[in-house]
């Protein structure tokens, strides 16, 4: 409602909303001068010394902020995968706008050790240890237990679209018959199998969700700039914190959302009211910056001399070429090949036996944990199948290199670190 509010004002009543609700905000001449001076003796020359690498840690809010944000997404999205190509992505992100957004200039050392190598792992590794301590926490409770029997059961068998029913307040005869669904997404869980790739329905809705993290991600420095807002403003941290308890139940109710999807494979399936609630707050919060569009944003623009695209040709052609990478993959991997292993019909009656034995093997060995028993259960695998198949299989394989190949023309945007 305060951004409603805001979008009809102009730049000077709107900033005067936050200057009124938040204390710690100064006036707008008072941010750009602080600004400047912190642009200006950002992390000085870039040299690696530990008195640089420890004012960096402790002093400077951005180490503690990653640590905590990626602790809070693995909470929500608790899948490593997931996490792990959105941290990349937006690392990605950050390297794209350093042209305007000052905030994303660093040193390549702070970028690559500091956060993905750094504060971004712990985070997630803070997350994970989190998510299986509340799935152990009370697990004597007899209501937990009570819930935790049929909660997934009834998941399989749901009517697709039900409402959810997240406080559990339904009686339980009413939910066997379908009424309601009881907390289908077990809060005591601390693991969503997302499978990224398995089908290209499923890569799609999983993008869409790490491109809306993206997009919140990416409003925290637009507003920053759209409204000066100081960088260590009570304001961000409260954003992050509404947006942070939000996503539970949205990513919760997306992941129930493309799990009824492949399930019933129509389009009965709906999104939840939390996803759209947090994707209309997102869009809101953006379209504020189009409406106060930075000075300093036109100024750095204005150099593009009008380009039909306004991004630098060294920024804008990697992202063409992975762009057509990616999409030459997609098609080979899901429409030249198939996606169907399972299930071919040039698959005898014997093959297909043996594969559903397989299957079965699959299913029972699927909490396998670490590296090595994936690989040597993956090897296993193939040696079991049949010809046509384990063919069909190293070319998905193959074909899967194009994909690692769609990264390596974002690395040149490497040359934006500071040395």
């Amino acid at each position: 409602m305060l951004l409603v509010a805001m979008s009809v004002l102009n730049h000077k009543d709107a900033r005067w909303i936050f200057e009124s609700v938040f204390g710690d905000f100064g006036t707008w001449k008072q941010w750009v001068k602080e600004t400047e001076a912190s642009k200006a003796e950002t992390m000085g020359s870039c040299d690696v010394s530990p008195l640089a690498i420890f004012k960096q840690i402790f002093f400077a809010p951005w180490f503690l902020s990653h640590a905590l944000g990626w602790m809070g997404k693995m909470m929500i999205f608790r899948d490593w995968g997931v996490c792990l190509i959105a941290a990349l992505m937006f690392e990605f992100l950050e390297l794209t706008f350093t042209y305007v957004v000052p905030e994303f200039e660093e040193c390549w050392w702070d970028s690559v050790f500091l956060d993905t190598f750094g504060a971004n792992l712990l985070g997630m590794w803070m997350g994970t240890h989190v998510n299986r301590w509340m799935s152990n926490y009370g697990r004597d409770d007899p209501v937990i237990k009570k819930h935790s029997k049929y909660d997934m059961s009834l998941a399989q068998s749901a009517t697709v679209g039900a409402p959810l029913d997240w406080a559990g307040e339904i009686e339980e005869h009413e939910q066997e018959n379908d009424v309601y669904i009881s907390r289908v997404i077990n809060p005591y869980s601390h693991v969503f199998q997302w499978r990224v790739f398995s089908s290209p329905v499923r890569l799609l809705q999983v993008m869409c969700l790490i491109f809306v993290m993206i997009f919140i991600e990416l409003n925290t420095f637009l507003m920053m700039n759209v409204m000066g807002v100081p960088h260590d403003s009570i304001f961000n941290k409260l954003r992050l914190a509404v947006f942070g308890f939000l996503s539970m139940p949205a990513v919760a109710e997306f992941y129930y959302y493309v799990e009824q999807t492949r399930k019933s494979k129509s389009d009965n399936a709906r999104i939840g009211p939390a996803t759209w609630l947090v994707l209309s707050i997102a869009v809101l919060e953006h379209s504020l910056f189009w409406k106060f569009f930075p000075d300093h944003f036109v100024s750095e623009l204005d150099k593009l001399h009008y380009k039909w695209i306004p991004m630098p040709d060294n920024i804008l052609i990697p992202h063409l070429c992975s762009t057509v990478l990616f999409f030459t993959w997609f098609i080979l991997r899901y429409h030249v090949i198939g996606r169907k292993i399972i299930g071919n019909e040039s698959n005898t009656k014997e093959e297909e036996k043996k594969l559903n034995e397989l299957l079965k093997e699959i299913r029972k060995n699927d909490g396998s944990t670490g590296s090595g028993s994936v690989v040597k259960r993956k090897s296993s695998i193939v040696k079991m199948l049949p010809f046509n198949v384990t063919r069909r299989v190293i070319m998905v394989e193959s074909v899967d290199i194009i994909l690692i190949c769609a990264f390596l023309p974002l690395f040149t945007l490497t040359r934006y670190w500071k040395f």
